[in-house]
């Protein structure tokens, strides 16, 4: 009889092993995806307050989870491309941590590399939709995704220019807009958690009240429109990054 329970119990202990090996789903790893405004309207130092709030929260990051870096560009499709950064965080850990220190060197020479091209050659423009498009394509099934844009919010291309473009004088027809533009994609950012973290910039200083109101309610509802889990404005946008990627942490493990 104790032969037969003890094969009993050993039985249900490597079902158990078993099904926790193969069976049960792997915690999915999560995706930060970064756009940082290098545009001229932005000064100096709001940008290295930008690079220094993602540096500094890149380190809350779970090991298998990946950053990318999209610098906020002039045309997306023209000079984006090559400039996109990507960074894998070791699923394996090393001695003293070598590996998430040697990821966080990385971040950062990627951060001033950004740094002194921006201080060199500033984008005079900023393609906020074409950029976002862009970041869309780093969306994979299955993973956590987590887009963080920390820029003024003006998208001020030649065909949609934030700053004169009469859908972005009150916040209802800013709303009807981004109804218009993800007309058919609806499900774009499915699942994704958005943080829309404003900087301090010469352009947003010359808008009004009332378009500055209907520039948050046209992206807050994009990516509402597109199935965005939540989104998060946050005027203080270097500030409030560290709350945002700390949610993003616990809700990856």
């Amino acid at each position: 009889m104790k032969n037969t329970l003890f094969g009993v119990l050993a039985l249900i202990i490597v079902g158990s092993v078993v099904w926790c090996v193969i069976v049960r789903p792997a915690t999915p790893h999560s995706k930060i995806v970064f756009v940082i405004d290098e545009s001229k309207s932005i000064p100096d130092d709001a940008r290295a307050g930008a690079h220094i709030a993602v540096e500094q929260n890149a380190s809350q990051l779970n090991r298998g989870d990946e950053l990318v870096l999209i610098p906020l560009t002039g045309d997306a499709a023209i000079e984006a491309p090559g400039k996109v950064q990507r960074v894998q965080i070791s699923t394996k850990r090393t001695a003293y941590d070598t590996d998430l220190k040697q990821a966080n060197a990385t971040i950062r020479a990627i951060l001033e590399s950004l740094r002194v091209e921006s201080l060199a050659h500033p984008y005079l423009r900023t393609d906020l939709l074409g950029t976002v498009t862009l970041a869309a394509e780093e969306k994979r099934r299955g993973e956590a995704f987590n887009l963080a844009i920390i820029s003024d919010m003006i998208n001020d291309t030649p065909s949609i220019n934030f700053m004169t473009h009469p859908a972005l004088a009150r916040e209802e027809s800013a709303r009807n807009l981004a109804d218009e533009l993800m007309s058919g994609d609806q499900k774009m950012w499915e699942g994704a958690r958005i943080f829309l973290g404003q900087l301090r910039s010469t352009d947003l200083k010359k808008l009004r009240p009332e378009r500055r109101d209907a520039i948050r309610a046209f992206w807050l509802q994009f990516f509402r429109a597109g199935g965005a889990t939540e989104v998060i404005f946050a005027t203080d946008g270097p500030g409030h990054l560290a709350e945002f990627l700390r949610t993003a942490n616990q809700l990856g493990r």
